[in-house]
């Protein structure tokens, strides 16, 4: 599954990821509809559906990676991936969606005071610590760069 060339796998998988009752068949279904339809604006909102209303936190995270992963150029998926961020109810989710920002929009400019703010004031210690490493990450890649002359 998961290739355009597959008529049939398209509406199989976009109904088993929001209607199987096992949430293990969802979140696959939900990977394979990322990895082999990126180009398609239908998945896009099935994901993000998906991301932002399945009922089980691992279907969540693999349709958050999915968006993150595959429309990272997407100008509708940097503000969804900043609000779930900052707002979502679970914690890996929001750990996941720092996580695609801080790889994926490093250089937009509101990308960086989000991070610093889930970095102090995530309630879960596992999304703070990754915020934390990210920066920390950018802060020693911009120390390595070498230093610009200065007109003195």
């Amino acid at each position: 599954m998961g290739t355009t060339t597959d008529p049939d796998a398209l509406p199989l998988l976009k109904d088993r990821a929001e209607n199987d009752d096992e949430s293990d068949v969802r979140k696959v279904a939900a990977q394979e509809l990322a990895r082999g339809w990126k180009d398609d604006p239908d998945i896009l909102l099935a994901l993000e559906d998906r991301a932002g209303n399945d009922k089980n936190e691992a279907v969540r995270q693999a349709a958050v990676q999915g968006l993150a992963e595959g429309w990272h150029i997407g100008l509708q998926t940097l503000p969804w991936l900043k609000d779930h961020a900052a707002n979502d109810d679970n914690w890996i989710v929001r750990q996941v969606a720092v996580e695609a920002l801080a790889s994926k929009w490093g250089s937009d400019p509101d990308t960086l005071p989000l991070l610093k703010d889930r970095a102090v004031k995530d309630p879960h210690e596992a999304v703070r610590q990754a915020t934390v490493n990210h920066l920390e990450h950018r802060s020693s890649i911009r120390e390595t760069r070498l230093p610009v002359e200065r007109g003195d």
